[in-house]
């Protein structure tokens, strides 16, 4: 056995690592979808490495760390290995692209390159990917956004129940009117006691991303709501019209919440 392989079997890539653990638990992709809110063929993606088809990866480090929850799976190692992939694919074209420009009329040995370069596709392919994969086949892939609709946010005081330890917590959706001046108006203040990242639609419109340093603060107005993913639950205080909203989760969790 030659040491890449070795070295492959020993420590596998992001998306084999996750697909193992996954069949030793006997879990269907069906069953991790359900679990995690996370598309079906989403999940095809990241087994298979089809880092092409995958979204931007503020979304995938997030998919990886709830796909490993749900297999007790090492979701730190998971998220290396995906940032290691898209550095070596993001090296070899970067190399690639120097050698067309100091060398444009030593073709032969441009070709030996690509030759080389086709050569390890082939063989990392391979080695990756066995060819009895688990028999699950898809007769097409969904048209379902990555991440299904959240749960919406809970009443202040609710936010130490047992959803509280999910890696994805879902807070439940509070039961409280609102008054006639705010069914018009919402203001959303975010407020980091920890430095995070953090995404949000506002009113369905174009997403806005968010890197919060400690205290540092946003405030957004909006009319219909927030749809806000946060990558570190224990890193902000959201108040809504000057109210406290609950954010289930710990420190490092990432948390999909609705707002209302």
């Amino acid at each position: 056995m030659s040491e890449e392989s070795a070295n492959e079997k020993k420590h596998p890539s992001f998306g084999r690592y996750l697909q193992e653990i996954r069949l030793r638990t006997g879990k269907t992709l069906d069953d991790i979808s359900g679990e995690t809110r996370i598309a079906k063929h989403v999940l095809k993606f990241i087994e298979n490495e089809d880092i092409p088809e995958l979204p931007d990866s503020l979304y995938v480090k997030g998919f990886l760390q709830l796909y490993a929850k749900a297999i007790d799976a090492d979701g730190e190692y998971a998220v290396r290995s995906y940032l290691s992939k898209i550095n070596t694919m993001q090296t070899a074209a970067k190399e690639a692209a120097e050698l067309l420009k100091t060398s444009p009329k030593t073709w032969s040995q441009i070709l030996l390159f690509l030759g080389i370069l086709s050569c390890l596709i082939i063989v990392s392919v391979f080695l990756i990917f066995p060819s009895n994969k688990s028999g699950e086949q898809d007769n097409g892939l969904e048209h379902d956004p990555a991440v299904e609709q959240p749960a919406a946010y809970s009443e202040p005081g609710h936010e130490d129940g047992a959803g509280a330890d999910s890696m994805a917590s879902q807070v439940p959706a509070g039961d409280e009117k609102k008054s006639e001046g705010e069914q018009g108006r919402m203001l959303l203040r975010v407020e980091a006691v920890e430095e995070t990242w953090i995404k949000i639609i506002v009113d369905n419109e174009d997403a806005k991303e968010f890197n919060l340093k400690l205290e540092e603060h946003l405030e957004l107005e909006g009319e219909n709501g927030f749809n806000i993913l946060l990558g570190n639950a224990g890193g902000v205080k959201l108040y809504l019209n000057d109210k406290p909203v609950p954010v289930g989760g710990k420190t490092g969790q990432v948390v999909n919440i609705k707002i209302p």
